[in-house]
């Protein structure tokens, strides 16, 4: 009995000494360089390597998946720096926060500089075949915005739609 009692103790006094350093102290620190590798892996890049004035429909048309597939790994690859950075939120220091900040700045701009170039392509290849198109003018795409835009007068009071976030340049459906 005394040894069943003196390992129970025994047992017990392991589990609250092993439990006692974590109580109270802040988690631990996280390389978020190697955590970024390991969980999402390199940046996808995108490249538009297009003449829309000498393009085929075919090519546009490849161009087209070649694009959106680029724009899918972009969002997969955002998602998961946002994911990761919520997780080490507790953690993270301002070197962290930084290069995750960097990580999404950088994946965006690329993201919005394909759809660009892309959107430019169908342009010119709308311009070269004489199609008429609103989102260009001489060949070159028009960014629009949202305010922009020309508002359409309600007929009736609408409910306000909830916020949503700008959207980035997406090549056009042709």
């Amino acid at each position: 009995m005394r040894v069943f009692f003196a390992a129970a103790v025994s047992v017990l006094f392991a589990a609250v000494v092993i439990a006692a350093p974590t109580a109270g102290k802040p988690p631990k620190a996280v390389d978020i360089k190697k955590e970024l590798g390991e969980k999402c892996g390199s940046a996808p890049y995108g490249l538009v390597d297009l003449n829309g004035k000498t393009a085929s429909k075919l090519e546009l048309e490849e161009a087209k998946f070649q694009v959106t597939g680029f724009i899918t790994q972009a969002d997969v690859y955002q998602d998961c720096v946002y994911k990761l950075a919520e997780t080490h939120a507790a953690v993270l220091t301002d070197n962290d926060k930084r290069l995750l900040g960097t990580a999404l700045k950088v994946s965006q701009d690329e993201k919005e500089a394909v759809g660009a170039a892309f959107n430019t392509a169908i342009c010119e290849y709308n311009a070269a075949n004489k199609i008429p198109d609103a989102d260009c003018k001489d060949g070159k795409w028009i960014q629009q915005t949202v305010a922009q835009k020309p508002a359409k007068p309600a007929a009736t009071p609408a409910k306000p739609a909830a916020a949503k976030p700008a959207a980035p340049a997406t090549p056009k459906p042709q």
